[in-house]
């Protein structure tokens, strides 16, 4: 694993990037809205990497067993779903 500096390093060049690609793709004021969520979800990428194999297994065994849940739901509340929890 590399040392906490080298890391800083990796992410400040890859939000570096992103800011590349959206230059002049969005108005330089409304760079803030779009840096800070993709910061958010970067972190927590890295910060449940160690749990997502689980996860997929899990959400895989669920829906064999028809326990899929929509992740988007639309309609009224818990209208024709199973509920997981």
């Amino acid at each position: 694993m590399p040392d906490n500096s080298e890391n800083i390093r990796h992410i400040a060049s890859f939000l570096w990037e992103v800011a590349q690609d959206l230059h002049g793709a969005v108005a330089k004021s409304e760079n803030q809205n779009i840096i800070l969520p993709l910061t958010v979800l970067r972190r927590l990428d890295y910060a449940l990497a160690p749990t997502k194999a689980k996860v997929l297994e899990t959400e895989a065994k669920l829906k064999a067993k028809g326990l899929d849940r929509d992740p988007f739901p639309t309609g009224p509340a818990g209208a024709g779903r199973r509920r997981l929890c």
